[in-house]
């Protein structure tokens, strides 16, 4: 009777031991890297569904055991910059009591750093400094005086340029330049720039309720308020010929007149002074006139008159007169004219009343006129081209072509002295965290439209360079 106990326990103590093997199984992850361009001294990690990273070398090999049965995602993190993995994540499939392989082929190319150093002399520096380009392709900022260290850069000779210098500074020595990019050393490179002072521009910032007039350089570096009377608009700045005083209109008195002070703000003198609007004004080359809109006769009109306010006379009305701009000569005056209704054209007329043009008869609007200092061309805003654009065209009316278009739209166009550069104003979508805004914003480009760049700090429109 014991003995058939004992075997029927003993049956039984066979009969539960485990037999269903094991239930997890491994990965083995292998890394391979490319010797060119790899640090050697560094390390990656490996990390299977968002575990914790294990160390692995760059040509190496590591065993993660413990893994449960199904699909895993194993990923490879701490790649430099300048190396690239064939594909990660990886997805692999652990069986029970096996180990699965992943391989992760890592491609790198060589490296070094690059040191660009900056020194700036002169006057009028450009505060907001540089950008630099490697072949380019912009790398980083630097200060006007100062230093950027820029790594990685790909080994080899690279292209190695200044960009966003203002146009009163040049660069001494070539821009852009050939630089050699050791593998895992430094190449330093420097640049000089001399500044000259500035071109000035004179323009108008503010709101429907308050605007004023402003003077700046094309550098940025400068902003001076002129005007500073509240809840007036003070607008549409027009320099003297000897970069003395500006004319300009103002609501201060409760219509729009047309005032004139000295260059730094001072001395304001009200030269219309009558019931009416009075705008636009425009100095004749010689000094010795200022054109200007009025409808002190009931219609829209175009006058000149005397730097003191004497001797208005008109020079034609019932066509307009907005926006007058002399001929380099002081013989005739371009305008905005109206003479199909609810459209806006440019006519010409010479300053004594005499032998009025039509310039241009397109049925998108034409307007602004800004004769180009050597009389050769006219810049002017157009609507021909699905949407504002700066034009050009002979002082005839003939040879129309488009200039350039910047943000939402384009106007004000102003000529540098020299007839080298353009200013213009540009209305332009700002958007940020907060949601997007139209701003107004004063540019300068090449004559030729290239180029544009926005003045710092000059928030605003109707630009005017100081002679």
């Amino acid at each position: 009777m014991k003995t058939r106990f004992f075997l029927v326990g003993l049956f039984l103590a066979v009969g539960c031991k485990d037999s269903t093997g094991p239930s997890t199984g491994s990965a083995r992850v292998m890394v391979t890297t490319s010797a060119a361009g790899a640090d050697t001294t560094a390390h990656y990690s490996v990390s299977v569904d968002g575990g914790t990273g294990r160390l692995i070398a760059l040509k190496g090999s590591i065993t993660i055991d413990g893994l449960s049965v199904g699909s895993h995602t194993v990923t490879l993190t701490g790649t430099p910059s300048n190396c690239t993995v064939d594909q990660d994540p990886r997805t692999v499939t652990i069986s029970a009591g096996a180990t699965a392989t992943v391989l992760f082929a890592v491609s790198c190319v060589a490296v070094g750093t690059l040191r660009v150093t900056v020194v700036t002399t002169g006057v009028d520096l450009d505060t907001s400094g540089y950008t630099v380009l490697v072949d380019g392709e912009p790398v980083g900022a630097v200060a006007s005086n100062g230093a950027v260290t820029v790594s990685p850069v790909t080994s080899g000779t690279r292209s190695v340029s200044l960009a966003d210098v203002s146009s009163n500074c040049m660069l001494t020595g070539g821009n852009p330049r050939s630089v050699v990019i050791p593998v895992y050393d430094t190449a330093r490179v420097a640049f000089e720039v001399s500044c000259v002072k500035s071109p000035q521009i004179a323009f108008s910032s503010g709101d429907a309720n308050n605007m004023q007039i402003f003077l700046t350089n094309v550098a940025g570096t400068s902003l001076v308020p002129l005007t500073s009377r509240p809840l007036a608009l003070n607008a549409a700045p027009a320099w003297s010929p000897d970069g003395s005083k500006i004319a300009f209109h103002t609501n201060r008195d409760g219509d729009f007149e047309i005032y004139v002070m000295n260059a730094d703000g001072t001395g304001l003198v009200n030269l219309t002074n009558r019931a009416a609007v009075d705008s636009d004004p425009a100095w004749s080359p010689d000094g010795t006139k200022i054109a200007f809109y009025s409808n002190r006769d009931d219609t829209d009109g175009l006058y000149v008159m005397s730097p003191d306010g004497s001797g208005v006379s008109k020079v034609i009305s019932g066509i307009g007169g907005f926006h007058p701009a002399w001929s380099p000569d002081g013989t005739k005056l371009a305008f905005e004219c109206h003479i199909d209704f609810g459209n806006r054209d440019i006519c010409v007329i010479n300053s004594n009343g005499t032998g009025v043009a039509r310039l241009t008869s397109d049925a998108a609007v034409d307007y602004e006129p800004a004769w180009k200092p050597d009389g050769s061309k006219i810049l002017f805003v157009t609507g021909r081209f699905g949407r504002t654009y700066l034009a050009l065209m002979n002082p005839d009316g003939t040879g129309v072509t488009p200039l350039l278009e910047y943000g939402e739209v384009v106007d004000d166009p102003a000529w540098s002295p020299d007839g080298t550069k353009i200013a213009f104003h540009a209305l332009i979508n700002d958007c940020s965290d907060e949601g997007c805004y139209l701003d107004d914003y004063i540019l300068v480009a090449n004559a030729d439209g290239t180029g544009a760049m926005g003045i710092a700090f000059a928030y605003g429109r109707q630009p005017a360079w100081r002679p």
